[in-house]
């Protein structure tokens, strides 16, 4: 992202100059015309000295550009890795972390929907199991093999 606000910038920086320059080549040729008009070195350093000051005004910009992105992209881009992280592990049957950002870190609310959907299914986890528990203690030897299969599956243990 950094990199593509500051090409931008960079790119849109080459045409202030160039409007500078010409409206001054302009300038000059208009004055070459008149002999009464201002010395012609005067105009032509005072276009250097613009120019000049543009280039370090624009690098000037450019550096703050691409610190004010790196520093936007970083609170933006870590939350994502982040929650890409965490969703990997409950796809892999972990449910036990939660997730959490830093104060100044972007999607905050990102987080906690995802803690609360984390919840909820820490609940309805704990809730089936216990019922599977319960239909267990009333099932025949087949029903308990194929209860403790679910029960398994459950807790994210893999199948026999």
């Amino acid at each position: 992202m950094a990199l593509y606000v500051c090409s931008w910038v960079v790119a849109l920086s080459f045409i202030y100059p160039l409007i500078v320059y010409n409206l001054f080549d302009f300038f000059i040729r208009y004055v070459e015309s008149d002999p009464r008009g201002p010395e012609l070195a005067m105009l032509k350093q005072s276009r250097k000295d613009i120019l000049v000051l543009m280039g370090l005004l624009e690098a000037t910009f450019f550096a703050l550009t691409l610190l004010v992105s790196l520093f936007l992209a970083h609170r933006i881009a870590g939350p994502l890795h982040k929650l890409k992280l965490f969703f990997g592990k409950v796809r892999d049957g972990d449910l036990s972390n939660d997730l959490h950002l830093r104060k100044s870190d972007h999607f905050k609310d990102v987080a906690q929907e995802y803690n609360l959907m984390l919840e909820q299914l820490r609940k309805r986890i704990a809730a089936t199991t216990s019922y599977i528990e319960v239909a267990k203690s009333h099932s025949n030897e087949e029903g308990k093999r194929r209860l403790d299969s679910a029960l398994k599956v459950l807790a994210g243990l893999p199948l026999e």
